[in-house]
This record gives structure tokens, sequence and C-alpha cells, in this order.
């Protein structure tokens, strides 16, 4: 069994330890030791205190921003770990103007993106169709395509037990109309009277020509305002959650999660299988385009504002 560090033992009872006896006065060598590591504590220390005031003479404040911190980002030392000496109060680089690298890098990121998005060349329906077609996912009722965001059939949004045992709180029903729905399931919000269910009604149809793109925007949004609970759950649905239903849910990826087409479908279909016809998959890379072209506009205007504001 060992001593406890830092004990004095002495010479043992079988005389082998021929060593001094220790004693309370720390060697040379450690002193040595203890000067070096204080001096580079003190080192680090000035060297923190300067950039942290730079960081405070150049910081912008967030608009809107809350000043307690957000309680997923706080680290909270656990019993072992020694007491900070400062208390570090950082930023994001989006938000300081320090001339140097912390401007250069931010411009450096948003020149990348825009020469990332002026290289990308956009696959047409047909090469999306083929792209669809290397999922080899078996067809399923329902399935949780995003968090909280389902992609299912009209057998599942008619099964009101199912939903209240999946906690749905919102439906977006992409059929045209109750006649197209055999009678099976009413298109009207009455339907889930006293279910605590949010409803919103897509009248589209599964033909090439029809024009879905009209609802992108309104569909994507119904969903993302759904989501600004973390507790609430959203059901796309059309007859066979294929078509339709999986056009809409393409469209709020590509609108609020700045995906391209290609990412939006990659997305989905490594966790169900979809097949939007090749119109709306016309109309999917139409959309991607106006979206690209969107950013593209933005970045540049980032990458003025921050060359005015450095110059």
């Amino acid at each position: 069994m060992t001593e406890p560090a830092g004990s004095s033992s002495g010479n043992d009872q079988g005389g082998m330890d021929t060593s001094p006896t220790t004693t309370e006065k720390t060697s040379p060598t450690e002193n040595t030791k203890v000067r070096k590591s204080n001096k580079i504590c003190a080192f680090f220390r000035r060297r923190w205190k300067a950039v942290k005031k730079i960081f405070q003479k150049n910081r912008v404040a967030p608009i809107g921003s809350s000043a307690q911190p957000d309680p997923e980002t706080v680290c909270v030392p656990g019993p072992s770990d020694p007491k900070p000496e400062l208390q570090m109060d950082l930023v994001e680089a989006e938000q300081l103007c320090v001339p140097g690298l912390v401007c250069l890098k931010t411009e450096q990121q948003v020149e990348t993106e825009l020469s990332i998005l002026q290289m990308y060349i956009p696959q047409s329906a047909i090469q999306l169709q083929d792209r669809l077609e290397q999922c080899t996912l078996d067809w399923t009722p329902i399935t949780e395509v995003w968090c909280n965001v389902f992609i299912g059939n009209e057998e599942t949004a008619k099964d009101r037990a199912k939903l209240k045992e999946m906690g749905i709180t919102h439906i977006l029903n992409a059929t045209a109309s109750e006649e197209d729905l055999y009678g099976k399931i009413s298109s009207r919000e009455e339907y889930y009277q006293g279910m605590n269910i949010t409803y919103y009604n897509v009248p589209a149809v599964d033909e090439v020509l029809f024009d879905i793109s009209k609802y992108f925007f309104p569909a994507a949004e119904f969903i993302h305002k759904a989501l600004s609970n973390p507790e609430n759950k959203v059901l796309v649905h059309c007859i066979h959650g294929v078509s339709r239903s999986a056009t809409l849910v393409l469209g709020y990826l590509m609108i609020y999660h700045d995906m391209m087409v290609e990412d939006a479908i990659d997305h989905a279909t490594n966790v169900r299988w979809i097949g939007p016809n090749v119109g709306f998959l016309n109309q999917l890379t139409v959309l991607n385009s106006d979206l690209v072209e969107q950013q593209k506009l933005q970045l540049r205007k980032q990458l003025d504002k921050s060359k005015e504001t450095r110059f």
C-alpha cells in the first residue's frame, strides 16, 4: 500500500532507504519550476487583458438580444475545475469590427460562399428524377423527414387515434378537394374539431401541368410558424405521401433551411421514399434558381458593406 502524497516516512524498518529524511523545504529545482509557471501565467493574463480591451472597445451589441446568456451555451464548471481569474466576455466574430484577422476572416467566408454559388450548376428535372430513383427504401405510411415534420398518407391523416398518439398539432392537407380523397376523409377543418389541431389546406392536383409553385411559400410559412413552438408537430399529407406533400416539404427545406434542391432531395430520401412528378420537379428547379440568385445578391451586399467598413 503506497503512502499518501506529501507524507514523510524517513527510513523504513528494513533500513534499505538510504535517502535523507524529507524536510518541508522545497528544492531549488522545484522553486525554479514554480517561478517559471508563475511567469507564464502572468504573461497570458497580460495578453488576455489586452485582447479583452480590444473586444470591449470594438464590440457591437446584437440588436434585440437579451442580456441573459443562452442556457444551452453556458458552460458550468464542475467541482474539480479551477475558478477563472477573469470573466470572459467574448462575442461572435460577425458582431465584431476589429481591424485585421477577424474582419478578414468574415470577408473571406462571404467570398468563399459567393464563389461556391457562382460555380454551382443545378440539376435538371430529369436529373432530379434519376436522383430520386436511387432511393432504395420501401414506402411507409408516415415518416419524420425533419425534426417534428412528417410526410404521410391519407390513411394516417384520417386516423384520429394515431394523430393523438403521435402528438400531431398541425396538419397541411395537400389534396385537391374532398372528392380526391374518395370520401375517406373530409378536407374541411371540421374533421379535426376537438383535437386541438391547426389545419391548412392546399388544393393541389398531382398532375404534371398543375402549378404547385404558388403554394411553396404559403405552405413553407405554415410549417415554419408551427415549428416556432418546439413542442408542435406537423403532418404534411396527400393521398400516398409521395408527390404533392413531398414537393411542399422539399420547398420548405429549400426556403427556410437554405438547401439546394439536390440537398433537400437527398435529405428526404435518406429517410423516406418519395416521387414528385416531373412537373413538380421542374417547378422546384425554378424555385432553386430564384433562391440561389437571392443568396448571391445578399452575399454581394455583405461583401460590399464589409469593404466599405474596412476602408
